[in-house]
């Protein structure tokens, strides 16, 4: 009886993509099976941002030229675009921004070979930095990036309802939070625009909360009658 020996290929699992800051994700992927005798020439992914066809018609790619990196069988990459950052938001039309990402490996003889799966991550408008808790608050700075150009947007953004709803279950809401923080886009905004700051920065403090506890937050916008959510956040109380 003759035995039949499959040659080992190439064999590629993207991982979830996470968000570094506004402008920049960190993607992963795991090399789950290679023939180490195949020459590989590099590795990467291939970028499409809001329409996953763009993964085939016209891509963006990251990638790096060196080998060794597969010995340990993870690929990570930074993926940096300033187009993913809302910068004078009209907040009365925003829409969440999706990045598709797709692991592949080229060969030598050109060949490129892709991964199976495809990876997305929705990044809604609303940035968090410099999340820090104790027993019984969580502190964050909420950012609004802003540019040259930002006084007509900004002043036609006057007024509106904002704020920040909390609870232990993920992405709490108007029916579902534990509390809600309100505030309304001021003169506050105006200053940092016409100063020439490239970022409006206000600092929120939640009291009152349990320690050792997992928080959930989310970032909210009201216009006229309709909610809309933004980016989530997690943190645990000391």
């Amino acid at each position: 009886m003759c035995k039949v020996f499959l040659e080992r290929v190439v064999l590629l699992r993207t991982s979830l993509i996470h968000k570094k800051n506004d402008s920049t994700l960190i993607l992963t992927a795991h090399l789950v099976d290679y023939n180490p005798k195949i020459p590989i020439k590099e590795v990467g992914f291939i970028i499409a941002k809001d329409d996953s066809s763009q993964l085939y018609t016209s891509p963006r790619k990251i990638y790096t030229r060196e080998p060794n990196s597969l010995r340990r069988g993870l690929i990570t990459l930074q993926y940096t675009d300033t187009s993913l950052v809302y910068k004078n938001p009209n907040l009365a039309t925003l829409k969440p921004i999706k990045v598709f990402a797709q692991s592949y490996v080229q060969l030598k003889n050109n060949e490129i070979i892709r991964s199976n799966d495809i990876q997305v991550i929705e990044l809604n408008w609303g940035n968090f930095e410099n999340i820090t808790s104790t027993t019984t608050s969580i502190s964050f700075d909420y950012v609004i990036n802003l540019d040259r150009d930002c006084i007509t947007a900004v002043i036609s953004n006057m007024g509106i309802e904002y704020g920040f709803y909390y609870h232990t279950q993920p992405t709490p809401s108007e029916n579902n939070h534990l509390g809600k923080i309100t505030k309304y886009l001021d003169d506050g905004l105006i200053m940092a625009c016409t100063l020439g700051y490239a970022r409006f920065v206000e600092n929120v403090t939640i009291n009152g909360l349990q320690p050792r506890t997992t928080y959930y937050v989310r970032y909210y916008l009201k216009i006229g009658n309709e909610i809309r959510y933004g980016q989530v956040f997690s943190v645990t109380t000391k």
